[in-house]
């Protein structure tokens, strides 16, 4: 017995149907897209008291920004990224800024910093919003600083005591 062609058409357009949603779940299922892959790209902030100095380390795991990162001093509270407000770090007088504008690095930042814990170094805020990176340390007093790099991966900033 052969199909009508009401049969036949339904049948195609079965398989249309399907091929549809094959194709959308395919989609759903793909690999990472760039945006997602940056969920691998993490960096992790801590600090120690090195006797003479304190020293703020940045480590990053997957890929590290893509632009060299400004850095600057001065005695201007940290504002938010994304809300535009002022973001004080506890006692703090003056602030070491680092950061890059633009898309220059998305991922996961862990704060490892003591607050108000050492001498001279009082905290960190750190931010990442829509591909601008910035990260701000907070000191009781400006101080002498030198930011270095260490290997591929760290970035260590040390304040003079």
């Amino acid at each position: 017995m052969t199909d009508s062609p009401e049969q036949r058409y339904r049948r195609a357009m079965f398989r249309q149907i399907v091929a549809v949603a094959t194709l959308l779940v395919g989609c759903a299922f793909a690999a990472p897209t760039s945006a997602s892959a940056d969920a691998t790209s993490s960096l992790t902030l801590s600090a120690i008291n090195a006797g003479t100095s304190e020293q703020v380390i940045l480590q990053f795991t997957g890929p590290l920004p893509t632009k060299t990162l400004n850095i600057s001093d001065n005695n201007t509270v940290p504002v938010d990224i994304g809300a535009d407000k002022p973001r004080p770090i506890g006692d703090s007088k003056h602030y070491i800024h680092l950061g890059c504008l633009q898309v220059c690095w998305s991922g996961r930042i862990t704060n490892n910093v003591p607050f108000k814990q050492l001498p001279l170094v009082r905290g960190a805020f750190d931010q990442v919003y829509e591909g601008e990176l910035a990260l701000h340390i907070g000191l009781a007093t400006p101080a002498a600083y030198t930011v270095s790099g260490q290997g591929t991966s760290h970035i260590v900033i040390t304040v003079q005591h």
